[in-house]
């Protein structure tokens, strides 16, 4: 799997065709046919759930399913980064 993770605003406004060129891009050319089968734009992929990817049926290997799901995931986290709390001093 190659490059990094996109920015969470430019994903936003991804039609469906360039959710599929990433996926592509991301080595996960099957998950990208499935986007363009079911109409995935980035709006609705980042709002991706597990349950959401049941439906893409035997044609997409449960192993890329959950790397959708870590790249979505990762791709969220932008929004709301981890707190790191202060550092304890004595």
């Amino acid at each position: 799997m190659s490059g990094s993770v996109p920015n969470i605003d430019d994903v936003e406004s991804w039609t469906v065709e360039q959710v599929a060129a990433w996926l592509q891009q991301v080595e996960l050319s099957d998950c990208g046919e499935e986007t363009l089968r079911k109409g995935i734009d980035g709006h609705f992929l980042l709002k991706l759930r597990e349950e959401d990817l049941f439906v893409w049926g035997q044609d997409v290997s449960i192993r890329n399913r959950r790397q959708v799901l870590k790249l979505v995931n990762q791709i969220n986290s932008q929004q709301y980064p981890p707190v790191i709390p202060p550092r304890q001093t004595q």
